[in-house]
């Protein structure tokens, strides 16, 4: 019955249909090992207004108010959640041991097999795998979230170079590279559509995301690079012993962290302190 509305549906329709319905549920039943089944109903953009899910409601709840009416199809349907599925299955476990011999036991599942190790569902088709979100091209994801914390440091760093520095300094960094702030944003959001950090787009697609962000990163290094020339005037400190240095660290985060950073130094006998004054645990490696 679809999208279409119930009030257009004949009653001769509705038999038609459930039978058929039924046949799906009863083949997709032969792939578990219970007589339990929980089927996903929708799909993109099927729910846009309430009229949309109102109809698909009323479609399906005709549907199985027919087949929960014919005892001789020896079966029932009806609307549950993820919740009401799984206590069934563990109603049923108590009763029925559905693992195997040479199956290992669930720990939170009396009854019923559990799965351990890599799983890539769709590894069998030319390495076009999708099988979660937080597992799939984890790499990409790792690249997202470095772009972003690096574009939000530039933002900070971009007010701070406008506010402190002189018209004549702001004119010594190019204005293009103001582009490639913006550019970046571009590409962030790109990349954070549904189909990019989830990690289902074609592989074709994933490259040229990769090259987006790799570029935009380069570009915002080098911006902040030489942002930062322009807002200590001295390239290199002359540091002298006896005398202290300060070197400040940005966290574009909002929220603490904890992160091991290289200092690069002349000499080994070298103290680090924090804004208190107290004394910084530090290792001295040669290169």
């Amino acid at each position: 019955m679809g999208q279409t509305s119930s009030a257009n549906q004949p009653v001769e329709n509705i038999q038609e249909r459930a039978l058929k319905l039924l046949d799906q549920y009863r083949k997709k039943l032969t792939l578990y090992r219970t007589n339990t089944l929980l089927v996903p109903l929708g799909d993109d953009f099927c729910y846009i207004s309430i009229d949309d899910a109102e109809a698909q409601f009323q479609s399906y709840r005709m549907l199985f108010d027919y087949i929960n009416s014919n005892p001789s199809l020896n079966a029932g349907a009806q609307f549950g959640t993820l919740d009401g599925y799984f206590r069934t299955l563990r109603g049923k476990a108590d009763r029925i041991n559905y693992s195997l011999p040479v199956e290992v036991g669930s720990d939170q599942i009396g009854g019923f097999p559990s799965l351990s190790g890599d799983f890539f569902t769709y590894a069998d088709r030319q390495q076009d795998y999708w099988s979660g979100y937080y597992i799939s091209r984890p790499f990409f994801k790792a690249i997202d979230r470095v772009l972003e914390q690096t574009l939000r440091a530039v933002e900070i760093m971009m007010a701070s170079w406008h506010t402190y520095c002189q018209r004549a300094q702001r004119e010594k960094l190019a204005t293009g590279f103001a582009y490639k702030m913006t550019t970046a944003m571009g590409n962030l959001v790109l990349f954070q559509h549904h189909d990019g950090v989830t990690g289902t787009a074609k592989d074709h697609v994933v490259w040229d995301y990769g090259t987006r962000m790799h570029n935009c990163l380069q570009g915002l290094q080098i911006f902040m690079s030489k942002a930062i020339e322009v807002l200590l005037v001295f390239k290199a400190i002359n540091a002298r012993e006896g005398t202290s240095q300060y070197v400040e660290f940005s966290n574009p985060l909002e929220q603490s962290r904890e992160e091991i950073e290289m200092l690069i130094v002349n000499m080994p006998d070298v103290t680090i302190l924090d804004s208190n004054w107290t004394c910084v645990r530090s290792q001295a490696s040669s290169e």
